[in-house]
């Protein structure tokens, strides 16, 4: 049985790492959109196996110590595509004059295009704070209206919020924190959290009289 789970899991870590998937794996159960991938019985299977790891960490104590290097080896690199794909959208968007944001350490940006006007709304973890008051300030934007720069307050750059620890955030709207116990990572590991805070956004951003076309494809939550 574990053998067959190593192989299992190799198996597929070689296949994605070969034909550099362009696909994200997700949870295929009913709370998120299972991808449609060439070797969908692959993937499931390697879903649950993974699943099943996790929930049994004891089955890791029958490996040898030359199984565990290989597999954590694979699926590091298996993990450093899949954060590269899912993050496509946050540094190939339209406009495309305008410069990739940055995104704030110990916390992430937002972003949505909508009539090819780029809008990032900064997000800090909770037990930090912006270092600028930004209550009156959700978020930042980029087009042809700024100039294709960035309407922040650092001058010059791409950095639109910087999140400092504190206790009580003061600085920025409620919705500009993640909730407690669910950081920026953890919300971009699940489809349905990640999708959350987009739509949570695009209502705010219709709230200040911004609406029209809205290109999906740009969406994207990225961490710092």
């Amino acid at each position: 049985m574990v053998r067959k789970v190593i192989s299992g899991v190799l198996l597929f870590c070689l296949l994605i790492i070969d034909t550099n998937s362009q696909t994200v794996l997700s949870s295929p159960d009913a709370s998120h959109t299972t991808p449609s991938l060439p070797h969908d019985k692959m993937y499931n299977r390697l879903f649950t196996d993974l699943k099943n790891i996790s929930e049994s960490p004891e089955e890791i104590q029958a490996w040898s110590r030359e199984n565990i290097a290989s597999l954590r080896g694979l699926l590091q690199k298996v993990t450093n595509l899949l954060k590269a794909e899912q993050q496509k959208s946050c540094k190939e968007f339209v406009p495309e004059n305008c410069t990739a944001p940055l995104p704030p350490s110990s916390g992430g940006l937002v972003c949505v295009t909508i009539n090819d006007v780029r809008y990032c709304k900064p997000m800090c973890n909770q037990g930090y704070d912006f270092s600028f008051l930004r209550r009156s300030q959700l978020y930042e934007q980029c087009g042809d209206h700024t100039s294709y720069k960035w309407s922040t307050q650092f001058i010059g750059g791409s950095r639109l919020a910087v999140c400092i620890e504190s206790r009580i955030p003061i600085s920025g709207a409620p919705s500009a924190y993640f909730p407690k116990e669910q950081d920026c990572e953890e919300t971009v590991q699940n489809y349905s959290l990640e999708k959350q805070q987009i739509e949570r956004f695009v209502k705010e951003l219709k709230e200040d009289g911004i609406t029209g076309e809205h290109n999906k494809v740009n969406d994207c939550l990225l961490c710092g």
